[in-house]
């Protein structure tokens, strides 16, 4: 901070010829998606932001270190038309750090130049641009800190410092008639003047009247000159005060309410913005959201509940298999017997390829199960459990079951209790069966598609795109594998859902004959914990060598020691051992493997 990051912008921006969009990032709304954007662009909407972008445009994010996750994966897709993007925390990315030193003496002697100074100030100024402008604006008696400067220069204006302290609650940009609604003082605009004459506060007109602090360091040491018990006493004041004024921002007055003496009142304020970010596709700013909730939370409130939102806004975002996932399932459980919970539980073990354990809970589920919802559900792991171990004539079964089932149950209900479209996720599997048995996969897959569309629910859709991906992989129609693969790719970025990553850059990477980018998917679900088909994806993996039998051979051992007997006969038939895939792909009723075995 401080470095001259944004002066250097300015002078960049006045000699260019293009539309200049300017967004302030807010703390207050990293947990909403988009909402910079938004906000600068006018529009709504991921979609609506993209075209609006489309034409030449400079994007210049102001303390993009609060940016939300949505826009994080926005601005990476924009990545190749930017040039430099700052941020004073770490991005929750692999990065190199660029370490940005002071200026050095001679820069110092420059700078203070072109502000009417003079060299004698240059050692003082630590080669800090914020600090020699300071320097240069107030003279030789400026305390010999940045903190201290900034304290200092709150006090040059005593009368007006007490305003200044609690603008910084609002944060660094905000309405002024909120300010005033706040301050309540008939001396309001006077020190308000004060404090942009001394260079505090800038002043700007938008669709309302705007003020904000000249340095994002400034709004810092003002609010951390507050004690403790008057920040929460006046973010308390600000909660009430926003709900009148903010209305469809209920993460902000949230996050005001979880700063305050009561804590407990954000909670449904969170939970509010929460499935409003659901609605729109964006599981990482919900499941941050509900998160918050659950650390404001009140003896009056529902753990369970809160717990039971949050499990498929995490598990569409850091997947089945994460300790995470597998804490809040249980948590649950320890709350009270819930068949989601059992759910959960079953995913994080299946996912990790524990499929003796994945088995038992999906009995229990069936067992266990009250209505269609519930008993679909139960075929549906069943099924899963089935197709992964090999025992393809039980999965079809199954997963016939779970179809008729899913039927009777609206899917938008079932997407917001377990977080996935119900007949997607069947007719992915009844897909990839039909694909292993030699079966024509033209209806499941246009049958897939038309429903994926439908759902509108975007992990469904992104799981839709990789299973058909995976059917024509079976079936070596590259072309297509390489554009679902990438388009799954695509959406899982743009709604920042980890779980499927992997398994399309493994695709993907197969598509284009290139190792590398397979190798990069297994570890992705290494990484992740997600064990199950890791022996297929291996094999793919294996297909881009040179010298492909070590990695093949060491695929088989994994198959064989998990139990995941669904990829065996494809791994042999690889490895050339002709006559043990066949006996398998007969036992088992995978014709694919079989007719693969019989050409040798």
């Amino acid at each position: 901070a401080g470095m001259g990051k944004t002066r250097l912008v300015e002078a960049f921006v006045q000699g260019l010829q293009a539309r200049v969009v300017v967004g302030l990032c807010s703390p207050f709304a990293r947990h909403r998606s988009l909402f910079v954007l938004e906000q600068a662009l006018g529009v709504t909407g991921y979609e609506a932001v993209l075209q609006a972008l489309a034409e030449p445009t400079l994007l210049w994010l102001e303390d993009c270190d609060w940016l939300d996750a949505t826009t994080i994966e926005l601005v990476q897709e924009l990545e190749q038309g930017l040039v430099i993007m700052t941020a004073r925390r770490p991005l929750e990315v692999q990065a190199e750090v660029i370490e940005l030193g002071p200026l050095a003496a001679a820069e110092s002697e420059l700078l203070l130049a072109s502000l009417g100074k003079g060299p004698e100030l240059v050692e003082r100024s630590l080669g800090i641009p914020l600090f020699i402008e300071e320097l240069a604006r107030s003279g030789a008696d400026l305390p010999d800190s940045l903190q201290a400067s900034l304290l200092a220069w709150l006090d040059r204006a005593p009368r007006a410092r007490p305003l200044a302290q609690w603008a910084a609650i609002f944060g660094r940009h905000f309405p002024r008639p909120l300010l005033a609604a706040l301050w309540q003082g008939h001396d309001f605009d006077s020190l308000v003047q004060s404090l942009e004459d001394t260079g505090v506060l800038v002043g700007w007109q938008a669709d309302q009247p705007m003020l904000g602090f000249a340095h994002g360091l400034l709004r810092e040491a003002a609010y951390d000159s507050l004690l403790e018990r008057d920040r929460r006493g006046l973010h308390g004041r600000v909660a009430a005060l926003l709900a009148d004024y903010e209305q469809d921002r209920p993460e902000l007055v949230a996050h005001h309410w979880s700063q305050s003496d009561q804590p407990s009142r954000s909670v449904e304020l969170w939970r509010r913005a929460a499935r409003r970010e659901r609605s729109r596709g964006a599981e990482a700013e919900a499941s941050a959201q509900l998160q918050r909730a659950l650390e404001a939370l009140g003896p009056d409130h529902d753990e369970l509940e809160l717990r039971l939102e949050l499990l498929p806004a995490l598990t569409a975002t850091e997947g089945y298999s994460t300790p995470a996932t597998l804490d809040n399932c249980r948590r649950i459980l320890e709350l009270g017997p819930d068949f989601r919970a059992l759910k959960g539980l079953w995913s994080y073990h299946f996912v990790r390829a524990e499929l003796v354990r994945a088995q038992q809970l999906a009995e229990q589920l069936l067992a266990r199960a009250d209505g269609p919802h519930q008993a679909a559900e139960g075929h549906w792991t069943l099924g899963l459990t089935a197709c992964c171990s090999g025992r393809l004539q039980v999965a079809q079964q199954e997963l016939e079951q779970a179809y008729q089932l899913y039927q009777q149950v609206d899917p938008v209900d079932h997407v917001r209790l377990f977080g996935q479209d119900p007949l997607v996720y069947t007719l992915c599997h009844l897909a990839w069966l039909a694909a292993v048995k030699a079966e024509p996969v033209d209806a499941p897959l246009l049958e897939l598609s038309q429903r994926a569309e439908q759902s509108g629910h975007p992990f469904s859709q992104i799981t839709a795109l990789l299973f058909a991906a995976w059917v024509h992989q079976l079936l070596g129609h590259r072309q297509q594998v390489e554009q679902l693969a990438d388009r799954c790719l695509h959406l899982s970025r743009e709604h920042r859902s980890r779980h499927w990553v992997g398994f399309a850059q493994a695709l993907s990477g197969w598509a284009r004959r290139q190792a590398d980018q397979v190798e990069a998917g297994v570890s992705q679900r290494e990484r992740l914990g997600a064990l199950v088909s890791l022996p297929y994806l291996k094999g793919l993996w294996a297909e881009c060598l040179p010298n492909p039998r070590p990695l093949l051979e060491s695929a088989l051992e994994q198959a064989r020691s998990t139990g995941q007997f669904a990829y065996v006969p494809d791994l042999l038939c690889r490895l050339g051992r002709f006559d043990e895939a066949l006996e398998l792909a007969n036992l088992s009723g995978a014709h694919l493997f079989q007719a693969r075995a019989r050409q040798g």
